[in-house]
């Protein structure tokens, strides 16, 4: 997930300012949400599946063969993710349908399932479980043994697991970016999922979408949706703390209309950092806070958690794009 610019559950505390919103914990990518009032809120006790085999994702696990109606999804613009390789699938319910009424904010029915497994450096390290329940999401991480045979219910996460540089997340931090208006399922929406997808799932209409420009624009709009946009979007905390949009809306024609320019160009930052004060700078993307903070992995960094690694292809395609800006 990347989070540019200052937010207040994405954000290191700085000097003389009110975004006191994150304990530290040692790590500038492992840190703990406390709340706008600094109240630590931990997550419900786990009471999910001990196992992933028992998690609703595989009816044979050992085969790898998907419970009946499971669908693989691949979005247009994944997450940077370290370099790990992932994949990906949702469960609907059967008779149950994703309402696509609001095409921008989807809202999924109760009993849906979404998974996602991580592989870092050719080890296959956690599958994540999303459930949609009657009060909302539940999270949960599921550490793979290392003879393959299923994988285990981590609900308080394993920092470095099985030998690798890679962070499962305990259910807290999950949350963190799992949150937003509407019913924000990451990477399982109109501007990612393209019509093939869309056809395979249970939607009440299909919301054919594309991210408009030319090639460069295009991919940066759509890498900055991928990315970022879960919370900085409107009625998430990035969106309504910095006043920054970085998701595309379904149905944008112009390019220059993109809530990413609208919201940033020209923008003065909420913090210096860098020497930078001005969210996007045409024509300068040293100058540039949003590409600035991209290249960094300390307390000034973003996004602030889920990478330890700078995604050098992303902050090209988003150099590209500030330089092209007139």
């Amino acid at each position: 997930m990347l989070l540019l610019l200052a937010t207040a559950a994405c954000e290191a505390p700085k000097p003389g300012t009110d975004d006191g919103d994150l304990e530290h914990s040692g790590h500038p990518h492992r840190r703990h949400h406390t709340g706008h009032t600094g109240e630590t809120t931990p997550p419900p006790p786990f009471d999910g599946p001990a196992t992933l085999s028992a998690a609703g994702l595989y009816a044979d696990l050992a085969g790898e063969v998907l419970v009946e109606g499971t669908i693989a999804t691949t979005p247009r613009y994944p997450l940077w993710s370290d370099g790990a390789d992932k994949r990906r699938w949702v469960h609907i319910p059967p008779g149950a349908t994703v309402d696509t009424t609001d095409p921008d904010h989807w809202v999924f029915p109760e009993g849906t399932l979404a998974f996602k497994e991580f592989t870092k450096d050719g080890v296959r390290v956690e599958t994540r479980r999303m459930e949609k329940r009657a009060d909302g999401w539940t999270f949960v991480s599921y550490l793979w043994r290392e003879d393959g045979t299923d994988a285990d219910a981590v609900p308080d996460g394993v920092p470095d697991a099985r030998g690798t540089s890679h962070d499962v997340p305990d259910q807290q931090v999950c949350a963190l970016c799992h949150v937003g208006p509407a019913d924000l399922l990451l990477g399982v929406d109109a501007i990612q999922l393209d019509e093939a997808t869309q056809a395979l799932l249970p939607l009440t209409a299909a919301v054919p979408a594309t991210v408009p420009g030319d090639d460069g624009t295009r991919e940066a709009l759509g890498y900055l949706h991928g990315n970022c946009g879960s919370c900085h979007r409107a009625g998430a905390l990035g969106g309504e703390r910095s006043g920054l949009l970085l998701d595309v809306a379904v149905g944008l024609v112009d390019p220059a209309e993109a809530a990413a320019l609208v919201t940033g160009l020209g923008k003065v930052a909420r913090h210096v950092v860098g020497g930078t004060d001005v969210v996007v700078v045409p024509g300068d993307p040293a100058a540039s806070q949003l590409w600035h903070r991209m290249g960094l992995r300390d307390l000034e960094a973003m996004p602030p958690r889920g990478t330890e690694v700078v995604d050098d292809a992303g902050m090209n395609v988003i150099g590209a794009w500030i330089s092209a800006l007139p």
